[in-house]
Parts: C-alpha cells; sequence; structure tokens
C-alpha cells in the first residue's frame, strides 16, 4: 500500500492491475501480488531516474523503500 500512487493514478486498485479506464467494467486483471511488486521495484531501482519513474508509473507505483524499525 506504501509503494501505490492513490485513487487517482493508472492503476488504483491495490488488489490487481487494470487500467482506471478499464475500472468499471468488471473485466478480471492480473493481481498486484507482493511477489510481482517487489519484482517490478527491484528492476526499476536499477534503472535511471526518468526510466524508473516510468516503469514505477505503468504499474501505479512510486519509489519509496520501506524498512522496518527496530524498537
Amino acid at each position: 500500500m506504501t509503494l501505490t500512487r492513490g485513487a487517482k493514478c493508472n492503476f488504483p486498485c491495490t488488489v490487481c492491475l487494470v487500467p482506471i479506464e478499464e475500472l468499471s467494467k468488471g473485466m478480471v486483471y492480473a493481481l498486484r501480488t507482493t511477489k510481482t511488486m517487489k519484482e517490478v521495484y527491484n528492476e526499476a531501482v536499477l534503472m535511471l531516474v526518468e526510466d524508473r519513474n516510468n516503469l514505477l508509473k505503468c504499474y501505479g507505483l512510486r519509489n519509496v523503500e520501506v524498512c522496518k524499525l527496530l524498537l
């Protein structure tokens, strides 16, 4: 949820990769799984900033690194 761009992005669903234009049509799209989103993020990290943002935008993601804090 942290990486998603929000309700007005190109892919607003947090469960699947439905484009915003197709949201109300009820078609089935690929699921947004942790594994696939990690793969996309890891691929994007290796890219230049502009290319990275374009790739992440295609999946409705942001370039945010989430870390666990030790208490």
